[in-house]
Parts: structure tokens; C-alpha cells; sequence
């Protein structure tokens, strides 16, 4: 679960190197950094441009990965999520390609490929020096593989999340609302969701919350349990298409609309925060939450804001509604950062067999890989029951519950190392490391749904077009429910949708479908 959208780059959002481009820019130039600050004593000098960790002046991780591997970081990159793309574009510009980059995705994979950054590399070699990991690629996400590829060329290989990544928010309900108005349990079907909004009308509370303005959070379990998630790639009735334009779509707009006209949603659900209305009392749903907010004593749950101004009120996790497409939800997926190599090692693999062993081995490793993102026991973190060892539990100690101490030391703040992914066996201790809470996440999100390609934008000309078509789908449906259109001027949407980029994304959609492991 993840509380923002990932970063996208488009095409046209790329930085330029003057007239004559980043490519021919960087002809001849050597592609890593005499800033040698890391201190290491490899024998192997890498520039790695790793997924956002600001590190301090010496990180125990990258130190450890130093001494393990026998590789120096040429760069420690203070990097952080809001300025990822930012920042490699200004390496780039400056004639600086690292040697290997952690990718926010496949469109930026995709646009740099075009632009001559990147290599080829073949998917024999990543299977040669990388085979414990790419056996776990093709067990749990063999799509994954079209992440790294740009006009039906390999550039990389696919970095792929752990389980956790697969689950959805939760649907959350203020209990207290219900018993207030007379009903008597968390509903589970739309029926039911609809019965219980008439039901809150009645005592002048909206039935339902949702985040009105994002692409994908927007009302996701009512789609959901019509079977569609819209802007996500589908196997819908036989076809490869995108559930923001499919016929079922329309029959939740419809229905969502006549909630709205029957005063059962917020109207304040396409502002800026939809949940103050929910922790306010004036709304009982919310779709978008997650372990922490049952807790009273987590000051950044939002049961604890929501006793701030009612000491009685209370929060019960439900499951996504049922309707005539089962239950789902959005999944972001489990295939994230795709790792791309410069093109000045095109004919120098030394270095890309360097990155591959070192994924191999804390895919394979697991003490290497707890260390490499949590530190050790008794100075990073203290094991809640030590006979059951990490499965049981662990807390931060002492300067690592500050998660920008841990950062400092190169523990990124999702449950990864800096470079690297764990293994599947360990991934979701590490990501949730109490077991109540990881009890709730395989209760209440394994309904996440995500897309046919676990990330849409590995389809090709998605950085070209999909901010556009976002934006179009929120403007369109935010219309829609709130009546200020007709449904049906979904069929206009539709016509809108395939003349601005989307038809051809289906195309291409399913032509990359046909040629990737799935």
C-alpha cells in the first residue's frame, strides 16, 4: 500500500542538452563521478544511481555492501523521491551516465532508452549472473520482464517489489456512525453499502468518502466490485483492455451518480483531503486506509485523530464491497524499478555482472539481505519474539525510529535495501514487521487488483500519453458523479479517450501482452 501515486516522466518532460541532444552529448564522455566519497576499497569502482535513500557521511549499508561484494560506490547520491528525475536529469546533462540506474518506472526506462543513455543488455546475461533472481522474476512475476524493454530491446532487467506490494488500502468505517444509525454491521455488499448510506442520511452523516481527484484511488472498491479498475491494463470478456473505458465502468458511474443525487457522498470528496470529513464524523466510509489507523496510540493513524475530538468514536476495517464483478481493489503491483545500464558498458560487461551478483546474492542471502535493510540486532532493531526470530516481529531502537536516521544509514523507509529486493520467503516480515498488523494487510488487502503488466506504464508511448488520459478520466468522471454531466457522456469520454492516445495504447498493449511471459 502506498499513500501517493508514482513519480512519472514524460517524454517531453526531459531535459535537454542543448541542440544537439542528451545522446550525442554524451558521445566520449566518461560516464562516473571523481567524487569518490564513500570511502570503500573495492576493487571494482561503480556508479550506481540507487532508488531515493539520502545517505549520511557513513552509511552502515552501503558500507556492508562495500566490504561484501568488494565493489566501491563511486557517488552517494543525497536523492529523495520528490527529486529523483530531477537530478538525473541533471547528471545526464552534465555529460554523466551511471553505471547502473534504478529506473521510477518503465516509462523513464523507456525515455532515456530512446535518448541513447542506456545499453543493451542481453537477458542470457542477467540469467547467467543473476539466476536465484531471476528464477524468483519469473515464479512470481514473470510480466515483469516487459519493464526493461524499449522497442523490443532488453535494457535492463525488472526490479520487482515483494507480496506486500500486490496488497490495496483498506476500506475503513466509523463504527460508532453505524451503530448510531442503526446498523448493525460493517456492510459487505453494494446492496448492503447502499442500504447502510440511506440509513446514515437519516442522522445527517454522507455514507462515503473517496479521493474524488486521483487517477486510481477515486471510488476504486466501488469499481472494483463491478470488476474494473480504470487507467489499470484488463483481461475484461476476452479482450486486453483498459478498465477506464470498458461498459462496466459506466454502470459504477451510474450508480456512484445516483449515490451522489441522494446525498449519500461528500461532496467535499474531490477537494484536496476527503478524509477530515471522515475523521470529523461527517462521513462513514473511507477507502483508502491502512494497519496503522486502528491503532489509538499511533499518533499517525487516524484513529487517534479521529478520538483527538471524540474520545468515543471508533474505526473497523471492511472488506471491499461485492458486487457483480466480486470485490477488488487498486494494487499499485509488484513490479516497480526497473535497473538500467549505461551504454558505455555495452562492451564492457564487468560492471553489469557486478550489479547482477550483487541482486543475486541479497535475493538469495538472507542475513545479508536483513542486515543490508534493517541493520543489525541490538544497535538498528530489537526482535519482538526472538525464538521466531524476524517472522515474529521487530521494532526500530534508539536514533532508527527516526526514519531519516535510518535513510542516513542507508534504510530506505520501504522495507528494502538501497540496492537490491528480498526475497519473497522474508519480503512482507521486513515491510510489516508486526504480525497483528501483518494479519490485517493479508485480511483486508488481499483484494488488490493490479494491472495486466503489474505497472500500465510498461506499455510502450505511456510516458507520451497517460498524464493526458488521467487527466481526462478524473475531469470526466469527478462530472459524472457529481451530475454536472450526464452518464451518458461516458461515451463521449470513450471517444475522447481513444482519439488522445488511447486506442493506440491498446495496441501496443496487446501487442507487448503477446510477447512477454505472463
Amino acid at each position: 500500500m502506498t499513500d501517493h501515486a508514482p513519480m512519472r516522466i514524460s517524454r517531453r518532460g526531459v531535459l535537454r542538452a542543448g541542440a544537439v541532444g542528451i545522446g550525442a552529448a554524451l558521445l566520449g564522455t566518461a560516464a562516473c563521478s571523481d567524487d569518490d566519497t564513500s570511502g570503500g576499497g573495492g576493487s571494482s569502482a561503480l556508479d550506481y544511481y540507487y532508488a531515493p535513500c539520502p545517505m549520511g557521511e557513513h552509511p552502515y549499508s552501503l558500507e556492508l555492501m562495500q566490504s561484501t561484494f568488494g565493489v566501491t560506490f563511486k557517488t552517494k547520491y543525497q536523492v529523495t523521491q520528490p527529486d529523483y528525475s530531477t537530478k538525473f536529469q541533471a547528471l545526464l546533462a552534465q555529460g554523466q551516465v551511471p553505471d547502473a540506474s534504478a529506473m521510477n518506472g518503465p516509462d523513464m526506462l523507456q525515455t532515456f532508452a530512446a535518448q541513447d543513455v542506456f545499453g543493451e543488455v542481453s537477458t542470457d546475461l542477467i540469467r547467467e549472473h543473476a539466476p536465484n533472481y531471476a528464477a524468483g522474476v519469473d515464479k512470481h512475476v514473470p510480466v515483469a520482464w516487459a519493464t526493461s524493454l524499449y522497442n523490443g530491446k532488453n535494457y535492463g532487467f525488472p526490479g520487482i517489489g515483494g507480496p506486500s506490494a500486490a496488497f490495496s488500502a483498506f476500506t475503513e468505517w466509523r463504527s460508532d456512525l453505524l451503530e448510531k444509525a442503526g446498523v448493525g454491521k460493517v456492510p459487505e455488499t453494494l446492496d448492503e453499502f447502499e442500504q447502510a448510506f440511506a440509513a446514515l442520511k437519516r442522522i445527517g452523516v454522507y455514507g462515503m468518502t473517496s479521493g474524488g481527484q486521483s487517477y486510481f484511488a477515486a471510488f476504486m472498491t466501488i469499481f472494483g466490485a463491478h470488476g474494473v479498475l480504470p487507467m489499470q491494463w484488463q483481461i475484461l470478456d476476452g479482450k486486453l483492455v483498459n478498465g477506464a473505458v470498458h461498459p462496466m465502468t459506466r454502470q459504477a458511474l451510474e450508480l456512484l451518480a445516483s449515490w451522489y443525487q441522494k446525498g449519500y457522498i461528500d461532496p467535499e470528496c474531490m477537494g484536496a483531503n476527503p478524509a477530515l470529513k471522515f475523521i470529523a464524523g461527517k462521513a462513514a466510509m473511507f477507502d483508502y486506509g491502512g494497519p496503522q489507523d486502528i491503532d489509538p496510540k499511533n499518533q499517525n493513524g487516524r484513529l487517534f485523530a479521529i478520538r483527538q475530538s471524540d474520545a468515543n468514536g471508533k474505526l473497523e476495517f471492511g472488506l471491499p464491497p461485492e458486487g457483480p464483478g466480486g470485490r477488488a481493489s487498486w494494487s499499485f503491483g509488484t513490479s516497480g524499478w526497473p535497473v538500467a545500464f549505461g551504454r558505455q558498458l555495452t562492451k564492457d560487461t564487468g560492471k553489469v555482472k557486478d550489479v547482477l551478483k550483487i541482486w543475486d546474492a541479497i535475493w538469495n542471502d538472507k542475513d545479508l539481505c536483513v542486515k543490508l535493510t534493517i541493520g543489525e540486532e541490538g544497535k538498528a532493531y530489537k526482535l519482538t519474539d526472538p525464538a521466531k526470530g524476524i517472522d515474529g516481529g521487530f521494532q526500530w531502537i534508539d536514533k532508527y525510529v527516526d526514519p531519516v536516521a535510518r535513510m542516513a544509514e542507508g534504510f530506505s523507509t520501504n522495507g528494502t535495501p538501497f540496492i537490491g529486493t528480498p526475497n519473497w520467503d522474508i519480503s512482507l516480515q521486513l515491510k510489516v514487521p508486526v504480525p497483528a498488523e501483518r494479519d490485517l494487510v493479508q485480511t483486508y488487502g488481499k483484494y488488490g487488483h493490479a494491472d495486466l503488466f503489474q505497472n500500465p506504464m510498461a506499455v510502450p508511448e505511456s510516458g507520451k500519453y497517460i498524464t493526458d488520459l488521467q487527466s481526462l478520466k478524473v475531469k470526466m468522471f469527478a462530472q459524472i458523479i457529481t451530475g454536472a454531466a450526464p452518464v451518458s457522456s461516458f461515451d463521449d469520454f470513450v471517444k475522447q479517450w481513444n482519439t488522445r492516445g488511447g486506442a493506440e495504447l491498446e495496441r501496443q498493449a496487446n501487442e507487448l501482452y503477446a510477447k512477454v511471459p505472463h
